[in-house]
């Protein structure tokens, strides 16, 4: 009885991230499989796209905490997709992070001014990856509960 209690008022770090919604975009299955399992370990749900088409409704109707973008796809590119999250008012406000092997000045300097919160070149390790998610989900957390 005191443990049902507790959880519902003081939930674990776990139970914290299984609320968490992140999509991940990103043409090449071994990327998405590599970054989904990282993810899950940490208890996070993770929800797939292999294209800006396909990502673009999805991060619509479930409206997640964030987007892990791969920048180069078939058809639409991370750029163009980070602007269309961007510019709906329902999606406007959730943080895009991008994930790819392009390290270009001018291509990081486009993800930038397309709305993207940060941007990690490939090969990311593990950590680093959950380490960047992190920060992100808190700065959004703490974002949220200002307004």
């Amino acid at each position: 009885m005191f443990e049902n209690f507790f959880r519902k008022f003081f939930p674990s770090k776990k139970e914290e991230r299984e609320k968490i919604k992140i999509v991940i975009i990103d043409d090449l299955g071994t990327n998405r499989t590599f970054f989904q399992r990282v993810l899950e370990k940490r208890g996070y749900t993770i929800l797939t796209a292999i294209s800006g088409e396909e990502g673009i409704p999805l991060v619509k109707k479930e409206k997640p905490d964030l987007v892990l973008l791969d920048f180069v796809m078939p058809g639409m590119k991370g750029p163009d997709v980070c602007k269309a999250i961007k510019a709906d008012q329902v999606t406007k406000d959730v943080p895009v992070l991008f994930l790819t092997s392009v390290d270009a000045p001018t291509d990081i300097i486009a993800c930038y001014e397309q709305g993207a919160e940060n941007f990690l070149t490939k090969p990311i390790q593990a950590g680093e990856l959950v380490k960047h998610v992190e920060m992100i989900l808190d700065d959004y957390k703490d974002q949220r509960s200002e307004s």
